[in-house]
């Protein structure tokens, strides 16, 4: 999991065009891009620089949390991102195995799905026992599985 810590007031910057076509409500989600990396540059937002954070599936990501950089820049957004799996309708989940260790992803998942149910699950990944892994953690309708991502965007998943 990929977060980018981005101080509250920052506003993201416009993206340029990298030759590959986004439905204009996806474009204004994009905050920082590949472009936005070129020459080995960190880019920046209103001047302030933006700091990759890997949080990985460990034992230890609960630890994590209780330390004033990660409680204050992931924090917020690991509870947005409870609020949003509660609400959300349509689910697209790619290369994300649910590793064993990672009881806190699994128990943010486990909330969120006691109180909602997927009309749709889409999920990208060759590993089968990921793919049943990730259908335990959700109550859904109707799922959607891929191997590959060529596979997922060729079937046109991503537009419907």
């Amino acid at each position: 999991m990929l977060f980018l810590f981005i101080p509250p007031d920052a506003t993201p910057p416009s993206l340029p065009r990298l030759g590959v076509s986004w439905k204009k409500d996806m474009e204004s989600q994009i905050i920082v891009g590949h472009a936005d990396w070129a020459l080995k540059q960190h880019p920046t937002i209103n001047g302030t620089y933006v700091e990759p954070v890997i949080v990985t599936p460990d034992i230890y990501k609960s630890k994590r949390f209780k330390d004033p950089l990660f409680s204050n820049a992931l924090l917020p957004i690991w509870e947005q991102a409870g609020r949003s799996l509660t609400n959300c309708k349509r689910l697209v989940i790619i290369g994300y195995s649910f590793a064993d260790a990672d009881d806190l992803m699994k128990n943010l998942f486990q909330i969120a799905f006691s109180k909602n149910i997927l009309e749709k699950l889409i999920v990208v990944n060759p590993n089968s026992k990921a793919v049943e892994k990730t259908k335990a953690l959700c109550k859904f309708n109707e799922v959607l599985k891929f191997t590959n991502l060529k596979e997922f965007l060729k079937s046109g998943a991503a537009n419907s």
